[in-house]
């Protein structure tokens, strides 16, 4: 929030780019102290960083779906792994969707509305999950109470309640809130922008519940070790 913040001081809001808003603030800052020629040597740090964090976030989720594949839940061929161990099937699975999802940049006007919208569902997946999280816990303080657990919501049912529902309701009014579109960008077509939104939560949601309807005993190839992954 204060990274953000600092940008949107410094920044113009009529001159904030999306994607390069980053770089904007690092230019005004250098240059108020005349170090501008800085301005071509960070963006070098960005990149490693980012490539780092990008590898860490693309074979991270993809590893967890190997386990869950191992399973019973994927067939076979996506479950192979190189000779270092990565699971490749699966890594050019992801990329596919991901290139589907690019597409995206040819039909929004702008290069900034565009990395908004993917954005947008991004960040109302990862809300969805939270209320699902914080609506087990509740489920969990009723149905497994004597269970031992590392931290317990204090204030007993009523505590739980409090905490989880305004949590729940903070969760529901982000994703309602990631519909409207922003003002400041040029989003183009309103229906195209709602049923991307609509129609990327419903189909994230719905492949979960196709792996495990459509899963076969089959496929199971974890031995014991593995449940320690």
């Amino acid at each position: 929030m204060l990274g953000t913040l600092s940008v949107s001081i410094v920044v113009p809001r009529e001159e904030v780019n999306l994607v390069a808003g980053l770089m904007q603030a690092f230019e005004v800052f250098l240059d108020t102290f005349r170090l501008g020629w800085l301005v071509r040597i960070i963006p070098l740090f960005i990149v490693f960083g980012s490539f780092a964090h990008i590898c860490t976030w693309i074979v991270g989720p993809s590893k967890g779906l190997l386990a869950v594949a191992r399973h019973g839940y994927l067939p076979p061929f996506l479950q192979r792994v190189n000779r270092h161990g990565v699971q490749t099937p699966i890594l050019l699975f992801q990329a596919l969707i991901v290139s589907v999802l690019a597409l995206v940049f040819l039909f929004m006007p702008t290069v900034s509305s565009s990395y908004w919208i993917l954005a947008a569902l991004t960040g109302q997946l990862y809300l969805l999950m939270y209320v699902l999280l914080f609506v087990s816990a509740m489920r969990l303080r009723y149905s497994r109470p004597k269970v031992p657990r590392t931290f317990k919501v204090p204030g007993g049912n009523l505590g739980m309640w409090l905490v989880a529902g305004v949590a729940i309701l903070a969760a529901a009014f982000s994703m309602a809130i990631a519909y409207v579109p922003p003002a400041q960008l040029e989003t183009g077509n309103v229906v195209f922008y709602e049923a991307f939104l609509v129609g990327g939560m419903l189909a994230v949601c719905a492949i979960p519940l196709l792996i495990y309807q459509f899963r076969r005993p089959s496929w199971v190839t974890a031995s014991p070790l593995d449940e320690g992954e």
